[in-house]
């Protein structure tokens, strides 16, 4: 006995596509909307900086120039960068780390931050500005709705 069933999609993610650095074939999705982030970054700092801390004393010890071409330090750093693009997709629960830093590695410095700091913070601003703009439409919807019932007298001057 065969019945058809109706299948209802529903969505409830709205996800921002963002282009990295111009290039159409380099787009992340991120829900910016993600309060669940606050949790994950506060969840993964603490590798982040043990990882960052790790990769100085690997760059900067005193046998580096003995090292420089050794196959075990060239091992290391990439290990390093491995694990730190793995704790990015997981920071901001999609695949983005190889689509943001597809050559070089996450610890490269620019102006005295590392690549993956840049990625961190600039994409962090993105969840600021969508977080901060979707509460003042949440505060703006509660007060339509609640200022027919605040006497006259303790409504805000416009």
């Amino acid at each position: 006995m065969e019945t058809n069933k109706t299948i209802v999609d529903l969505s409830f993610s709205e996800k921002q596509q963002i282009r990295i650095d111009g290039d159409d074939s380099r787009i992340i999705e991120l829900n910016t909307s993600d309060m669940g982030i606050v949790e994950r970054i506060n969840g993964l700092s603490d590798r982040m900086v043990e990882l960052s801390n790790r990769f100085v004393d690997t760059k900067y010890d005193d046998e580096l120039n003995e090292r420089l071409n050794s196959v075990a330090l060239a091992e290391e750093i990439k290990n390093i960068d491995t694990e730190m693009r793995k704790i990015i997709d997981d920071l901001f629960q999609s695949k983005i780390a190889d689509i943001c830093v597809p050559d070089g590695t996450m610890f490269d410095m620019h102006n005295g931050e590392f690549t993956y700091e840049i990625v961190i913070r600039k994409l962090l601003s993105l969840y600021a500005e969508t977080i901060n703009k979707e509460t003042q439409n949440t505060l703006n919807r509660i007060h339509k709705h609640t200022n027919k019932y605040i006497p006259q007298d303790h409504k805000k001057k416009s």
